[in-house]
């Protein structure tokens, strides 16, 4: 995993994690013959994307927009963590997964999804607008 930083001219990875599934993790032979370092404890790739991020933040990387694909999109416990570090997003999302705004109905089938503000996800909250719609 990574995370990294962009400008009009370049993109910059910033930090790596290796992902370690949970079953090799718990695995204390495996960790061994791999080399896993007996400090490295499982964690989901939704808690190293936020820990990566409060990081960039914590060494006073300028706070921006945060990318996502699907992948990660998806989550929403992820976007939800996001706001609330004060962060917009933007992020591909599966087409099963309906978005809102404010006083709408749900859309569903949506590409892409933009949010700045809170997520409007699961309760219409927030500023939010969807791109690339398909019914």
């Amino acid at each position: 995993m990574s995370l990294s930083v962009a400008n009009d001219h370049a993109s910059l990875p910033i930090a790596y994690r290796l992902y370690l599934p949970e079953v090799w993790a718990r695995d204390p032979d495996r960790r061994r013959t791999v080399g896993v370092p007996d400090g490295i404890r499982f964690q989901t790739k939704l808690q190293i994307a936020l820990g990566q991020i409060k990081s960039a933040l914590q060494a006073n990387v300028s706070p921006a927009a945060v990318l996502m694909d699907a992948g990660y999109g998806t989550d929403t416990e992820l976007r939800d963590g996001i706001t609330e570090l004060g962060l917009c997003y933007v992020a591909g999302i599966q087409s099963s997964t309906s978005v809102w705004a404010p006083d709408t109905a749900p859309i569903t089938t949506v590409a892409h999804a933009v949010v700045c503000g809170s997520a409007p996800w699961r309760r219409g909250l927030g500023d939010a607008f969807a791109i690339a719609t398909r019914r």
